[in-house]
């Protein structure tokens, strides 16, 4: 998305320090970026770099996670698997998803594994996967019970918890021109970030259409006024018919020939 918008006049400055929003009567008017003020009719920001103040009367709710990386699959099977496991809740635990990843979907090296657990928070990510990772990974790295041990093995684990906006109303609190996008939540697709994305769009430009069929090389013109386009693209479409023309002929000239040739053969 950042190049097709980069194509049709998007600008971008990208690693500026972001120093300060600017607010007058309760509407969002620039940035301060370095030494610049960036004027702008609206702001679209992420959760985590809106100030305290927009974010204050925030339900605060977090996610658990974890990444591991392990000697093999929890999977056990000659072939490589992209595993997607749900955890069932245990101890008054939340569900846990559990999705493993090896070398052939190009994130790891070969014999290794990432291994990455999500949860809703209880009290912190250690303790919440505690009763997951005791069952299905071994992480002694005493020599005996590596080696009689069938579980992956824990090579390296980081654990971190991630705020959950999704539930919250973005819009209390913030000025009516600034738009705040919400975090990673619990789902393993985009569907929620899609929604969101369309409902700050259409609030911004209601009258145009969101995310609109990406035009074909062909298609892009550079330069031009209005009925030079038009022109062109008329032009575009005469040509495609004339190209189905000549090819349904030359398909009908060679059936032709093809039963002339097996005539003379009988």
């Amino acid at each position: 998305m950042t190049i097709l918008s980069a194509v049709f006049g998007g600008v971008f400055a990208l690693g500026q320090p972001l120093n300060g929003i600017v607010l007058t009567e309760d509407r969002f008017k620039g940035l301060l970026v370095g030494k610049q003020r960036i004027n702008a009719e609206h702001i679209v920001m992420g959760i985590e770099k809106s100030p305290e103040k927009f974010v204050s009367s925030f339900t605060k709710k977090f996610i658990s996670r974890a990444v591991f990386i392990t000697d093999r699959s929890i999977m056990d099977s000659e072939k490589e698997h992209l595993t997607l496991l749900l955890y069932p809740p245990e101890d008054n635990k939340y569900p846990v998803t559990i999705i493993e990843l090896g070398c052939l979907t190009g994130t790891c090296p070969k014999d290794l594994y990432i291994v990455h657990l999500i949860s809703s928070q209880i009290s912190d990510p250690e303790e919440d996967f505690k009763h997951v990772v005791q069952n299905l990974f071994e992480t002694s790295f005493e020599k005996e019970q590596m080696n009689s041990s069938d579980k992956p093995q824990v090579l390296w684990s980081c654990y971190f918890s991630l705020p959950d906006s999704n539930i919250s109303d973005l819009r209390d609190n913030v000025p009516q021109n600034v738009y705040l996008c919400p975090g990673p939540d619990m789902d393993l697709d985009y569907d929620h970030s899609i929604k969101k994305a369309k409902e700050i769009f259409q609030e911004i430009y209601p009258d145009t259409e969101f995310l609109p069929r990406a035009p074909d090389p062909e298609e892009i013109i550079i330069g031009g006024d209005d009925e030079d386009i038009n022109e062109e693209v008329l032009r575009t479409k005469d040509n495609e018919n004339e190209e189905r023309v000549v090819d349904e002929l030359v398909s009908n000239i060679e059936k032709q020939c093809l039963e002339e040739q097996k005539n003379e053969v009988e």
